[in-house]
């Protein structure tokens, strides 16, 4: 039996500490906030991007039930740095739409041609082929689907890396995406938390999650969340209205590698 930690979170108002690229999709042109500007979609972009930029195969952490989500496997250097979460459909070397459970364990994908990395974020690069492997390719994951065509449905979180913005020593920082039924945590990578998780979140109150919003959340915590049977306090990510308190109820642990190569497991 799983245990399930109660996880006291404040949300961040989701918008952007510095002017978006207006090439980005969901780009606001030099505005900050990102929400406003594209009509209740919430991202989260940072860095700089150029056409043909960071080619190279680039793997795939894929989660996701409702609704499947990939998030780039990143190393600290070229042409791997850089945290890329992305809404994808998928479909099967004969075209039918894959309609696989991705929510019960870590998968990835190994794609079947090199790519450019900035032109997924630019949105000059919409679909390409793979194979979806149940845990990681790298360490010699089973093949469950092949040559998968995969189409960029939007770009949700693109930040260049090795990520230096601060941070409390106390704290930790969560992406979350997903809806209320279908919904995962994926850390906000930085030099000093050195790793790559995803959990699966199995129940949220205080927010309401959609496929195309990401939810920017702080828990007050020194180590990376887990499963755990008592609370965690939250932190006020920011003041006044923009910070508001949630609740996650953190599933599973479906994903974690340590930097800077993120080929080692989490310890």
């Amino acid at each position: 039996m799983k245990t399930r930690a109660m996880v006291m979170l404040v949300l961040a108002a989701c918008t952007n500490s510095q002017p978006q690229d207006p090439s980005h999709p969901g780009g606001t042109g030099g505005k900050t906030d990102d929400q406003a500007a594209t009509s209740g979609h919430c991202r989260e972009m940072s860095g700089a991007h150029h056409d043909g930029d960071r080619s190279g195969l680039h793997g795939m952490v894929l989660f996701g039930r409702a609704n499947y989500f990939l998030e780039h496997i990143p190393m600290f250097s070229r042409p791997h740095n850089e945290q890329l979460v992305m809404r994808v459909s998928l479909k099967t070397a004969q075209g039918a739409d894959v309609t696989n459970d991705f929510s019960d364990q870590g998968y990835s994908v190994r794609p079947t041609t090199q790519f450019s990395l900035d032109d997924l974020t630019l949105g000059k690069r919409v679909a390409f082929a793979g194979n979806v492997h149940r845990g990681n390719f790298e360490e010699n994951g089973p093949v469950i689907l092949t040559n998968v065509k995969i189409t960029v449905d939007e770009v949700l979180v693109a930040r260049n890396l090795p990520g230096s913005e601060p941070i409390a020593p106390d704290e930790q920082e969560y992406f979350v995406v997903g809806d209320a039924d279908d919904a995962y945590a994926t850390n906000f990578i930085r030099d000093a938390r050195g790793f790559q998780q995803i959990l699966r979140v199995d129940a949220i109150e205080g927010a309401t999650p959609s496929p195309s919003r990401v939810l920017k959340v702080r828990a007050k915590a020194t180590k990376r969340l887990a499963a755990s049977p008592t609370p965690a306090p939250g932190v006020i990510a920011k003041a006044g209205a923009d910070g508001t308190r949630v609740t996650l109820v953190v599933g599973e642990e479906l994903w974690c590698l340590k930097a800077p190569d993120f080929v080692a497991r989490c310890d």
